[in-house]
């Protein structure tokens, strides 16, 4: 219908023409519609086409299956598959393109939608003006813009990139040549112009950027201020919203990093890192803020708070400056300034820090009011709970807890150092160790419940469980074991092993070294016991080991000294020095003194040495024969047997008294002295041997040989007899000693000589007796003689 409408067909079916010259020049095309004056007009064997509005697809010679609904609807359009709904909608579509594959498949709905694209394909535009790319000096654009989606007015209306996506009122509608951006939301990335891959979703998101790239705003002027943003998430309302140039963010959250800029932060939570501002505040980098107001007020780099108000900086005109701090949980570093290098996990630890650095508190109320203080360390509920000083470490729950001025402390165990308040260097592990200590200083203690009940000490070491325990005071003690010096109460004690000194209250300057060892008194001084059980009874005194019977001792102690087998009281091995006095004082009660142990091994021991270097002079016991001697250079001077004899210069006694040589002497005497009372006696008889014996005994010159067997020197010439002859004599006078030897007993030669001297005199005496009577008789002869004589002269 209509003046030349379809007047050139000349092969073409099914075609419909409405208005002034539609279809004007068709000749074979098939199943085309045209409504509207000059619609389809040029059309010539294009097919399935459907033009509807003055001069829609008025151009379009051959393409196919082709929609255009409006006036001028893709009046240049001279390709396939293309679908234009409204005024000037896709109007310069393929205009003067020789390339088939340039401008088609396009979608276009709204008064001149697409109407500037001439040669991008694959597009979908919505809206009044969407995707148009009207310029001042040209109504078509000079690139392939393609695989684009703009729905809303004005949408990537000046768009020559791919692949972008702009749902709402302006959304990326200053876009250029950017590709692969999503915006979705009024006015999201509406001055977007130049680079890539950024999605922006809710209303003016990313609304002033121009070149940033592979950003991310989802959320009401989310990156609203960013005009050059890298790689930043933006989730929620106001994320991120006053920063010109942050890059590399993560906000997620009402109103979170709102104020902040800088590189590399995260900020999740309402108004986490994010000052509620108008403007940009601050540039802040490598932090990351988690929860209800965390790091609200944040201005520092490289902090992290995870939790409600962690990190707020809630101090009245002022805002966080210190660098490198963490906390994480509720209200921790809650009060921060210019504190940092501080780390905080729990429920509000480090709450009212505000200047301090260095630190670290784990736990609920850990260092909760710790301010100013430095350096110091706090694991568990409550922890330095009051500190405010530096350089202190409490782990366990309340430990340090009152501490106030406290320095250079270490606490670990429950409770452990709770009271303290004024104390140095003071180190306390166990539970309950050290709980009630108020005042002390440079205290080591180890275990439950060790130095427990001390309110003043200092310089106390006190290792074990209850060690120390009890009382209230004292210093310069050292505890080691179970109970050690339970009770103690005074100074300069040293208790080692369990139960050690566990009596002793006001003793000073004890030792008790050994499990339950222990003093009778608890008030000596200068006392030590030594060894398990050992017990001091008085003080200056020094007890070694245990005595059967004795503080619950079920055996007494050997001391050994060079050996690991004492088998006496005490035993020492190699030599020993007195001292200057050099005096060794027994017992007077004790009734025996053991100097050996039993037995046979090594034979010849020196009981007295002149030293080690002269070990072969002076006392020695021979424990085979049990014999002292005593020997100079290795040769024995004198000899004592168990036996009972005696050897001077001899080593083998064979007598109670031996001597090696006829030296022997006495001052006044030459005889020994014989017991010879007759009370003493029973008389057997007259001995009766004499001269005659005696006549059978020869004597004899001789030495002892050289090397003999009984050691005799063999250097001197002796008289005397040979016991072989006299025992054929005198046998009783001849004995046979232990070693085979015989001896001479010369007494029974004596008793023979005397009655020999017997027989003589009573032989002179009748001799003389006899003498006498021939002497009378001779001088009567002569009388006579001289009376005859007279006789015969007269």
């Amino acid at each position: 219908f209509g003046s030349e409408a379809l007047s050139a067909d000349t092969s073409g079916i099914w075609n419909t023409a409405i208005g002034n010259v539609s279809m004007e020049k068709n000749l074979s095309g098939i199943l085309n519609a045209g409504v509207g004056v000059s619609s389809l007009r040029n059309n010539t064997i294009g097919s399935f086409n459907t033009a509807m509005g003055s001069n829609a697809l008025y151009a379009q010679d051959t393409a196919d299956r082709v929609t255009a609904v409006g006036y001028e609807a893709l009046f240049y359009n001279n390709r396939d598959f293309n679908t234009a709904v409204g005024v000037h909608a896709g109007w310069g579509n393929s205009w003067n393109s020789n390339n088939i594959n340039e401008g088609d498949e396009n979608t276009m709905i709204g008064y001149g939608a697409l109407s500037g694209n001439g040669y991008g394909s694959k597009n979908v535009a919505v809206g009044h003006m969407a995707m148009s790319i009207f310029t001042p000096a040209s109504f078509i654009s000079g690139g392939t813009p393609s695989q684009n989606v703009g729905v809303g007015d004005s949408a990537l209306q000046q768009n020559r990139g791919n692949n972008n996506t702009a749902i709402g009122f302006r959304a990326l509608s200053k876009n250029f040549t950017a590709v692969g951006n999503t915006a979705l939301g009024s006015y999201a990335l509406s001055n977007h112009q130049n680079d890539n891959y950024n999605t922006a979703l809710g209303f003016e998101s990313m609304v002033e950027d121009t070149t940033g790239f592979l950003n991310t705003a989802v959320g009401w002027r989310s990156l609203r201020k960013v005009f050059k943003g890298e790689e930043n998430t933006a989730i929620g309302v106001g994320a991120i919203e006053f920063s010109d140039s942050a890059k590399w963010n993560t906000a997620v959250g009402r109103g979170a990093m709102i104020s902040r800029g800088g590189e590399g932060n995260t900020a999740i939570g309402y108004y986490a890192s994010g000052l509620n501002t108008t403007t940009n505040t601050a540039n802040i980098n490598y932090t990351t803020t988690v929860g209800y107001l965390a790091g609200y007020k944040n201005y520092a780099t490289e902090n992290t708070f995870v939790g409600a108000n962690a990190g707020y900086g809630a101090t009245v005109n002022d805002s966080i400056s210190g660098i490198e701090n963490v906390g994480i949980g509720a209200y921790t570093l809650t009060f921060l300034t210019s504190g940092k290098s501080n780390t905080a996990v729990g429920l509000g630890p480090m709450y009212f820090n505000t200047t301090g650095k260095g630190n670290v508190a784990i736990g609920t109320r850990a260092l909760v009011d710790n301010r100013v203080g430095n350096y110091n360390v706090a694991v568990g509920d409550s922890a330095l709970f009051w500190n405010r000083s530096s350089l202190n470490v409490g782990v366990g729950n309340r430990a340090l807890f009152a501490n106030i001025n406290g320095s250079s402390n270490t606490a670990i165990g429950n409770s452990s150092l709770s009271k303290l308040n004024g104390g140095l260097y003071n180190v306390s592990m166990g539970d309950s160790s050290s709980t009630n200590l108020v005042l002390g200083s440079n205290n080591v203690v180890m275990g439950s419940w060790a130095f427990k009940d001390h309110t003043i000490g200092s310089r106390n070491t006190a290792i074990g469980n209850f060690a120390m325990g009890e009382r209230e005071s004292g210093n310069d003690n050292t505890a080691v074991g179970e109970g050690s010096l339970w009770n103690t109460n005074n100074n300069l004690n040293t208790g080692i092993g369990s139960r050690a000194g566990f009596t002793n209250v006001s003793g000073v300057r004890n030792v008790f070294l050994g499990a339950n060892t222990d003093a009778q008194f608890d008030n000596l001084i200068n006392a030590a016991a030594i060894g398990a059980n050992a017990y001091v009874g008085q003080s200056n005194s020094i007890v070694l080991g245990s005595i059967n019977g004795i503080n619950a001792a079920t055996s007494s102690t050997k001391v050994g000294i060079g050996t690991i087998v004492p088998d006496s009281t005490l035993s020492i091995a190699n030599n020993f020095s007195v001292g200057s006095v050099g005096t060794v004082q027994f017992p007077n009660t004790e009734t025996m003194i053991n100097m050996f142990r039993t037995g046979t091994n090594n034979p010849d021991r020196m009981v007295f040495a002149h030293s080690r270097a002269y070990q072969n002079w002076g006392l020695q016991y021979r424990d085979n024969i049990d014999q002292f001697n005593f020997i100079g250079g290795g040769v024995v001077a004198m000899s004592v047997r168990l036996s009972g004899g005696v050897g001077i210069g001899t080593a083998a006694p064979a007598y109670q008294l031996e001597v090696s040589t006829n030296s022997a002497g006495k001052p006044g005497s030459s005889f020994w002295t014989i017991s010879s009372d007759e009370r003493l006696k029973d008389i057997h008889g007259s001995y009766t041997k004499g001269m005659a014996e005696i006549l059978k005994l020869n004597s004899i010159k001789y030495h002892y040989k050289k090397d003999n067997q009984l050691n005799l020197p063999s250097n001197e010439e002796f008289y005397g007899f040979s016991a072989q002859e006299v025992q054929k004599v005198f046998p009783e006078a001849v004995k046979k000693n232990e070693n085979g030897y015989l001896s001479l007993d010369i007494q029974p030669i004596i008793m023979a000589y005397i009655n020999a001297f017997k027989e003589q005199e009573a032989i002179l005496d009748k001799q003389q007796q006899e003498l006498k009577d021939q002497k009378n008789t001779i001088n009567q002869l002569l009388k006579r003689i001289e009376a005859i004589e007279k006789k015969n002269n007269h």
